[in-house]
């Protein structure tokens, strides 16, 4: 069996989604004996660093391909509005294009061709703040679906989205996918009401990367204040962010008599975010020799950093994911709706032991503390609740793999049920049906 994976983490320098990344190959090997996995790839080298043994198919080489095959030049363009019909006439026209030999970059046709599963995993993508990145995981989706391969989505953030070429899309796509996983309802799942896709294709399951933060948690919880903080645009945008959360959470870790412990997420430092710098900064004064985390460079040593904690405030959503999956509390800081739609979710799907605090909240300092305050005084009463919500979104994600399998098993491939010509809503037994999914499919 050859599965084709896309991941949120083209370069692997997202350890959430590497986490994430790292989930999907282990679950998907189990599938049969001889499961060859590949995965888009910026960095080969990275890649086998973090997933060893997967094959790596070149990022840039897909972008080139989709625009190619899309015929528009540019794998990020389209007029936002498109009718469902042309969508749907293109995939027609796809697959009529599909002969040996004519693409313009045919590494990537050929291992597109040779897949018998397309997976994307770990992603939150699909949100009008990323609509290129959107574009393109569709438009690959197709590409798979237009030659007859089974597409399937796990661990999927969705929205705010609100783009209609992405929107026509995504009702496409979805609709004719085996398995959608989803890390939360509160917008996930009625996005994908609204755009009619079947509720035994909908699967509620949390991030997929909980559980290897589950698996690796101690008996008890630690005793250091778990740090992150990101300066980018959607998350906290504004450098002088540094100056004040720096007293809030020094203070905070003097009276507890607690080390800062560094939690990076991101460790992109070709234009993107580059956690250990910004976190440096956070602890100058109180840790000047920590390096920020620079050396926490895998998902297994940020899961051992995070179980170090007793609590953890972050502003990235995959380190409060590895922290409550070992049944920490986590403070989640926030200003974007992107962002803190993300945090809602972790809310969700966790409960008390996930607190958010505005960035924006005029008393900043005094929310903050009261929320490290309480977070810190029940970290002990808040673990079971926290590791009980932890094993049912692992139960979930299992399922969905398992029901993945089952179809693919029935029948080579899962048989695409026609796109509705409209949006329905579904009734409330529907509606309950998304929550209940995994458990009616976990035996």
């Amino acid at each position: 069996m050859r599965v084709l994976i896309d991941s949120g983490t083209t370069n692997c320098r997202n350890l959430g989604d590497v986490a994430v990344l790292q989930a999907a190959v282990g679950r998907l090997r189990t599938f049969d004996r001889d499961v060859t996995v590949h995965a888009f790839t910026a960095d080969a080298a990275e890649l086998q660093r973090q997933c060893p043994g997967v094959q790596p198919v070149d990022e840039g080489a897909r972008r080139r391909w989709v625009a190619a095959e899309m015929g528009s030049g540019r794998e990020d363009r389209g007029a936002p509005g498109r009718p469902v019909d042309r969508v749907r006439a293109l995939i027609r026209h796809m697959r009529r294009r599909r002969r040996p030999g004519t693409y313009s970059v045919a590494g990537v046709a050929a291992r597109m061709d040779e897949a018998d599963l397309y997976v994307a995993c770990g992603q939150a993508t699909l949100a009008d703040v990323d609509r290129p990145h959107a574009l393109r995981l569709l438009r690959t989706a197709m590409l798979a679906m237009a030659r007859g391969i089974p597409v399937a989505f796990f661990s999927q953030g969705i929205g705010p989205l609100t783009d209609e070429l992405v929107l026509d899309l995504s009702r496409n796509v979805f609709h004719a996918a085996a398995v959608v996983g989803i890390r939360e309802d509160r917008v996930a799942g009625k996005l994908l009401q609204r755009l009619g896709v079947p509720a035994d294709r909908v699967f509620l399951t949390g991030d997929d990367a909980v559980e290897a933060a589950y698996t690796a948690r101690a008996t008890t919880g630690g005793r250091g204040l778990g740090v992150h903080l990101r300066i980018a645009p959607l998350a906290a945008s504004e450098p002088g962010t540094i100056e004040q959360l720096r007293p809030i959470l020094q203070d905070f870790a003097r009276t507890q008599g607690a080390p800062m412990i560094p939690l990076p997420i991101s460790h992109d430092r070709d234009g993107g975010a580059y956690d250990p710098a910004t976190i440096r900064s956070l602890l100058a004064g109180y840790a000047d020799d920590s390096d920020g985390g620079a050396t926490t460079d895998t998902p297994a040593r940020l899961i051992r950093a995070a179980g170090d904690c007793r609590i953890v405030v972050t502003g990235a959503y995959h380190a409060a994911v590895l922290a409550l999956g070992q049944g920490i509390p986590a403070i989640c800081l926030g200003r974007s709706a992107y962002y803190l739609q993300k945090f809602h979710g972790l809310v969700d799907g966790f409960g008390s032991g996930c607190q958010i605090v505005h960035l924006d909240e005029p008393e900043l300092a005094q929310k903050l503390r009261m929320a490290m305050d309480a977070a810190w005084s029940h970290a002990d009463t808040l673990r079971p609740p926290l590791l009980e919500a932890a094993a049912r979104q692992i139960a979930s994600g299992h399922a969905a793999y398992a029901v993945l399998r089952q179809r693919l098993d029935a029948s080579g491939e899962p048989t695409p049920a026609a796109p509705p010509a409209s949006r329905p809503v579904r009734d409330a037994q529907q509606d309950a049906s998304l929550r209940t999914n995994a458990r009616r499919h976990e035996a």
